[in-house]
């Protein structure tokens, strides 16, 4: 997710890719411009008379309608999902039509050729924002205005039109700050004599799909999440074939990682998450989507399934209390940006600031209670087991915390 300075962020990015695009432009200009972002009625100044100019400025911020109902995999409040969008208005000296032509169609040739802004791009443009962090890219996409709606738009100015073209950036994520409560889950439901009748809708479908595709992502023993070493498993049909992989994505990483099958049949896949080695680096906890590819006969092209969502649950390996503080050893490592909490009972506790990948986490718990508190910890959202759903009725695992 990101924080408030998204917004901020994305006008910052655009105005520096504008500016980058027309340094490089094929054809260099005979005079120097600026790349704004004010309103309209104010963007073409005395002190920039003189000079070449694209004004970008954000005249709408609405909801996204895409992301207003979708689910996450991860606890708290959903994000504020918004669309942005800019007027490109160009501006050249003395008002020299082709000119301003040329500025205009130097900045929407990039913009078109720069369909996704990049997480480098989103780091670099404004200081203490972390919309590069969020798990959907923020996509460029023009839009079409009807001429009564840009008539509209410039009447509000009240300035003359001047030729304006609308783009919209989408979709920005601002996380909720909202405070969060995080109780035990429930270990039974309708009691321990609960009957056949309570197990839900069983849905028999009729017709048979003619593609490859995947319903249910289960980790194992009915956990809600897959720790490093378990095996995944996944539902769908048509799943067979001379050759089948996994394809796993993570927003932390720069490219997917492909894992080869434990077992394959036409109606379910199961597949081993990495673990030890190199995977407690760069396996980070958190939420992840996988896909299956399925080549049905050696020569034939891959086909890829539909995405669906998983979770990797970070494990607590030993706890080490001391005067105030505990210190957690916990797998797989936790990298710098994530968010990490140590749920002690129902309080979240922020740990030590890290620089760098660790298995090592310390936290302060001055001002806790005396009493035995339940350990979890959450990152990215996700907590650690700590429910054993095999035995009947479930139990409680994992560490306890004494304090006196």
């Amino acid at each position: 997710m990101s924080n408030y300075l998204a917004i901020a962020t994305v006008t910052s990015a655009l105005r520096r890719l504008i500016h980058v695009g027309l340094q490089n432009a094929t054809w260099n200009f005979s005079y120097d411009f600026a790349v704004t972002t004010t309103p309209p009625d104010v963007a073409r100044s005395p002190s920039l008379e003189a000079l070449g100019q694209i004004n970008v400025f954000l005249y709408h911020v609405g909801p996204s309608a895409a992301w207003r109902n979708e689910p996450l995999p991860q606890q708290g409040f959903p994000p504020l999902a918004l669309d942005l969008r800019y007027l490109l208005t160009a501006y050249a000296p003395d008002n020299d039509g082709i000119e301003a032509h040329r500025i205009l169609g130097r900045s929407l040739g990039v913009l078109h050729d720069h369909a996704v802004l990049s997480g480098a791009e989103l780091a670099a443009a404004l200081e203490n924002s972390d919309v590069h962090q969020q798990v959907e890219r923020i996509r460029l996409t023009p839009l079409t205005t009807a001429v009564e709606e840009m008539s509209s738009l410039w009447s509000s100015f009240q300035k003359p039109y001047n030729l304006s073209v609308a783009w919209q950036a989408s979709v920005v994520l601002i996380e909720s700050t909202r405070a969060a409560r995080a109780p035990l889950p429930a270990l039974t439901r309708g009691g321990t004599g609960a009957s056949s009748a309570e197990k839900g809708v069983v849905v028999m479908p009729q017709i048979g799909p003619v593609a490859p595709g995947i319903d249910w992502v289960a980790p194992p023993a009915r956990q809600t999440s897959v720790r490093l070493g378990e095996t995944l498993k996944i539902g769908g049909h048509l799943l067979a074939g001379a050759h089948v992989r996994l394809v796993v994505n993570q927003s932390r990483w720069t490219s997917s990682a492909y894992l080869e099958p434990a077992s394959v049949t036409a109606r379910d896949v199961s597949v081993a998450i990495p673990s030890g080695g190199s995977a407690e680096a760069d396996w980070p906890a958190g939420p992840y989507s996988i896909s299956v590819g399925v080549t049905r006969e050696l020569g034939e092209p891959e086909f890829v399934t539909n995405e669906l969502p998983f979770t990797l649950a970070p494990a607590i390996v030993s706890i080490t209390p001391a005067a105030g503080t505990v210190t957690a050893q916990v797998s797989p490592k936790v990298w710098p940006g994530q968010r990490v909490s140590l749920i002690v009972g129902e309080r979240l506790v922020k740990p030590e600031p890290f620089a760098a990948k660790t298995d090592t986490l310390q936290f302060s718990l001055d001002g806790l209670s005396p009493g035995k508190y339940r350990l979890r910890l959450r990152v990215d959202g996700v907590d650690s087991l700590v429910v054993d759903k095999t035995t009947t009725p479930p139990s409680f695992v994992g560490p306890e915390l004494e304090v006196s």
